[in-house]
């Protein structure tokens, strides 16, 4: 919608309304967002970015933010990220590394479907994973889920599992979850 719209935009490249960071106008590969945003909400980003570091201030990566970006390999998030919205990370196929934030509380539907993950350490205090939240990502070895979590969608890991090793506590709701699961290897914290 503001694509063209060069004099909304700041020095930067960046286009932030109130709370909200909308759109990016620069073709960095290397993007850190400033300070301010509390809502990545931008979804025209350079194609080729590789890294982006999120500002402490952002608390929700919205839907779709992300989606897409193929060459995408490493994403610094804040510590004050307590939602990822559904599809924010969705075929990032390269994606191969992100720290997830130590507030973070929901992991929204196919948040990272297709990514290029290997291993996921979900912090204690995430209490819900969507739906397929890591199905079709092929590389992906290790997960480890805490006690927090109470809620994990269908088919998380996508409809035919393999090789998986789920690391969490004896006792957990993800222990139950995952017992008759095909595919998955439990491994007690």
């Amino acid at each position: 919608a503001f694509l063209g719209c060069t004099k909304w935009y700041d020095k930067n490249g960046f286009l932030i309304v109130k709370d909200r960071f909308c759109a990016v106008h620069t073709g960095e590969i290397d993007m850190q967002i400033p300070e301010g945003p509390t809502q990545m909400l931008a979804t025209n980003w350079n194609r080729n970015m590789e890294t982006i570091t999120l500002p402490e201030s952002v608390t929700i990566i919205g839907e779709g933010v992300f989606k897409n970006l193929s060459k995408l390999m490493r994403v610094n998030m804040g510590e004050h990220v307590q939602t990822i919205e559904a599809e924010a990370f969705y075929q990032c196929g390269n994606l191969k590394e992100i720290v997830l934030s130590k507030n973070l509380k929901k992991i929204g539907n196919r948040a990272f479907y297709g990514s290029g993950l290997r291993e996921v350490k979900i912090p204690e205090g995430v209490e819900k994973i969507g739906l397929q939240a890591f199905a079709y990502c092929r590389g992906l070895m290790d997960v480890h889920i805490p006690a927090s979590v109470k809620s994990i969608g269908k088919e998380i890991f996508g409809p035919s599992v393999r090789g998986i090793y789920v690391h969490t506590p004896e006792g957990s709701y993800a222990e139950t979850y995952f017992k008759s699961y095909v595919g998955v290897n439990i491994i007690h914290d």
